[in-house]
């Protein structure tokens, strides 16, 4: 018995040592990895940038509560077991952590502002230098029109910068790639430099500043072809600049809606641009030397650089631009019987007239007719140009009698007709012509070849009915119709057939195979 009992706590000691070891297995572990990687669960980021955090726990069970904390970042919690995206906008220390049934994992996360990327200058106004700052860029310049000049460049936040960090500076004239803030010497025009701060952790911060050798933007003169013209049309103006420094822009602005042209320089001194205006310019004020003129355009011109980055400019105007006539109509149809009506309606665009500051879509049309016979006005009135149409180099278009929008004419004679409408206002005419075709009445008319034979009468059709025109093809419906009168025996109603052609052919052949009388039709549409 002593014995058996032994053997009985050998097996309960195994038992619980075999319970011990499964229970040490199974543990849960809470983890996460992030990008970019921690450092002594540390991760640095620079400001504006993300992290991503990646579970990377174990023996979690199904169904276990992700509970994800940011602390400083965007969004600020998560649920589920992610990845996650968190931005982090604001420099700081801040914590973040995962807990998963209790148990927390938790990280930190260094947002590091940017290093401030400034230069400034430190030379003289009395040498000519100056730093301008136009619309949010700074300028540093020099102004008293020498060839080359020696830049004093300082970083005033240096003093700040924390160990391991790093400069650039690209000058943009050609020369290699600074790694230190110093002098530099630039000969005349303009240029752009760069200055890149780089700090230890890797946050990058750039600024650019506009350097500009040379004098200050020319007085300018311009003038152009004329104050009165039509659309579309191609207009130029003449620019002259007093002198002409490197560097310096020349801007183009019309205000009828086109895009300003730039350039560097004048390739020739005056130089001429050529503008198209495409649009009228009615309804649009322009403002020169304080004064308002209505529905005209102006063209200004700008000369601007680093010593005047606002600049001069000189305008032209006021450009008074008119919308030219454009003809054109509508028929009811351009095939018709004769003795039939014709509706011509005029669709004409009227244009634009700009003159004396003001703006008015007065226009004049008229038609006329070739031939000027065989047709009949029914509705309206042709109108006439009174001998104001332009020829003799007389063109008046308020002398002219406006003729109807809505015409009707009926053709008493068939044929080709051309139908032309002028259409008139301050920029000239335009005109437009249609050709209309008038068919002639339909006329049915044939001969057989014979009218009286015996049983099996061949016969042969000679068509003298109308033929095509405007090439249009008649219809031709043949019919045969037949009676008894003498009551033959043999009779055997409309006992005929086609030997040739069919009940639509032109001329088609027919064979009487029956007594009787027949009736031979032709209809013609």
């Amino acid at each position: 018995m002593r014995l058996l009992h032994n053997h009985l706590c050998a097996a309960i000691l195994i038992i619980t040592s075999l319970i011990t070891a499964s229970f040490a297995y199974s543990q849960e572990i809470v983890s996460f990895t992030t990008s970019p990687a921690l450092i002594n669960d540390t991760v640095s980021i620079c400001q504006g940038n993300t992290v991503t955090f990646t579970d990377n726990s174990q023996n979690i069970a199904a169904g276990a509560v992700y509970d994800w904390v940011f602390t400083g970042g965007t969004p600020n919690t998560a649920t589920g077991i992610g990845p996650h995206t968190v931005s982090y906008n604001t420099s700081g220390n801040y914590a973040a952590s995962l807990t998963i049934n209790g148990t927390v994992k938790s990280v930190i996360v260094k947002v590091q502002a940017p290093l401030p990327a400034a230069l400034t200058i430190t030379n003289s106004t009395q040498s000519g230098y100056f730093t301008n700052i136009y619309q949010g860029e700074t300028y540093f310049s020099r102004c008293n029109n020498s060839t080359n000049s020696n830049f004093a460049f300082n970083n005033p936040n240096a003093s700040s910068y924390p160990v391991g960090t790093t400069l650039s500076i690209d000058w943009g004239d050609g020369s290699p790639i600074a790694t230190s803030v110093s002098n530099h010497s630039y000969p005349s025009g303009s240029y752009t430099l760069t200055f890149t701060v780089v700090s230890p952790a890797g946050c990058v911060t750039s600024n650019t500043y506009s350097i500009f050798v040379g004098g200050p933007p020319p007085a300018l003169t311009i003038s152009g072809s004329g104050s009165i013209s039509c659309i579309p049309n191609i207009y130029n103006i003449q620019i002259g600049a007093s002198n002409d420094p490197p560097g310096t822009i020349y801007t183009i602005s019309v205000n009828d809606g086109s895009n300003d042209t730039s350039f560097v320089n004048l390739s020739q001194n005056p130089y001429v641009y050529t503008h198209i205006f495409n649009e009228t310019s009615c309804g649009t004020n322009t403002v020169i030397n304080n004064n308002i003129s209505p529905n005209s355009f102006s063209i200004q011109v700008t000369s601007s650089n680093g010593c005047n980055p606002q600049g001069t400019f000189s305008a032209f105007g006021p450009i008074q631009v008119s919308e030219s006539v454009e003809a054109d109509f509508e028929l009811s149809e351009e095939i018709l019987c004769v003795n039939a009506q014709l509706m011509a309606t005029n669709t004409s665009f009227g244009g634009s007239n700009v003159l004396f500051n003001s703006c008015d879509t007065i226009a004049a049309t008229y038609w006329e007719i070739s031939p000027n016979t065989g047709f009949t006005v029914t509705q309206g009135s042709l109108g006439n140009s009174n001998g104001y149409n332009g020829y003799d180099d007389y063109y008046d278009y308020f002398e002219w009698t406006s003729g109807s929008d809505e015409l009707g004419i009926t053709f008493s004679a068939p044929g080709n007709y051309e139908i032309t409408i002028y259409a008139g206002n301050g920029c000239g005419i335009d005109s437009l012509t249609q050709t209309v075709c008038v068919l002639p009445q339909l006329l049915a008319d044939f001969d057989p070849s014979q009218s009286t034979g015996c049983v099996n009468l061949p016969v042969e059709i000679t068509n003298n009915s109308s033929i095509a025109s405007c090439g249009v093809n008649p219809v031709y419906q043949w019919s045969t119709s037949s009676s008894n009168p003498e009551n033959c025996p043999a009779y055997v109603p409309n006992g005929v057939n086609y030997t040739s052609g069919n009940a639509t052919s032109f001329e088609p052949s027919f064979n009487f195979t029956s007594p009787g009388v027949y009736e031979i039709t032709l209809d013609l549409s």
